[in-house]
């Protein structure tokens, strides 16, 4: 939050400066134009330039009165413009970096979730079941019990994808997906491995079966 804050002040003394550079200009200019107006107005009004036909229009002429009153407008001007924009202007900088930053971490989030996930079914893929497995195979050799992973193949997939399209063919298994879904434990993980094949990672098993492969330790069984 701090270091928000040091960024705000310094966006709003960086505008501040530039915005009064401009006010400073038209200082600069009315001076002259002053000058100038005081000037032209002595010599028409006595015919030259001296010191006394100079305070003689400055007292006599209402319009360099107001001429005069040009430079301390432009000072109040530049100061109070340059501090509301540099304000609004800091605000709407600090508003978007704060949705580039939110928008930076849901890509992240997204990359890391597709790097570990099946783009199709949204299911663990072969590579966060690789992970998975080492963790259950570690808990499992602390505690002493099975693990076990079971690996399904659907039968003449191939033909389902020849004969009806691939759309048909994706549709197939988000519905195999879904009722695998159905029937898996929560304390389970089900995984696509890729093309047809799925996986079941089985986090606690009381016997191996024949249709699975047991780990015990991390070890498998015959």
């Amino acid at each position: 939050m701090d270091k928000v804050k040091l960024g705000l002040k310094k966006n709003v003394r960086i505008l501040k400066s530039s915005v009064n550079r401009h006010a400073v200009y038209g200082l600069i200019i009315s001076v002259i134009a002053i000058v100038v107006a005081t000037l032209v107005n002595c010599y028409t009004a006595t015919g030259t330039i001296s010191l006394d036909g100079i305070s003689f229009v400055q007292k006599t002429l209402p319009a360099l009165w107001f001429l005069d009153t040009l430079p301390f407008v432009f000072l109040l001007w530049g100061q109070y413009v340059g501090t509301l924009m540099a304000y609004e202007a800091s605000s709407m900088i600090m508003a978007q970096t704060g949705e580039l930053r939110s928008e930076r971490a849901s890509l992240e989030q997204r990359v890391m979730h597709e790097s570990t996930h099946d783009n199709l079914t949204e299911l663990p893929n072969r590579v966060l079941l690789h992970d998975l497995l080492k963790q259950a195979a570690n808990i499992a050799i602390r505690h002493k019990h099975d693990i076990g992973l079971v690996i399904l193949d659907m039968d003449r997939f191939k033909e389902v994808n020849d004969t009806l399209g691939h759309f048909a063919g994706d549709r197939l298994l988000k519905q195999v997906a879904l009722r695998l879904i159905g029937v898996v434990r929560d304390c389970d993980t089900l995984a696509r491995m890729g093309g047809d094949e799925f996986a079941i990672l089985l986090t606690r098993v009381t016997q191996a079966k024949r249709s699975c492969r047991a780990f015990s330790g991390g070890l498998a069984r015959p």
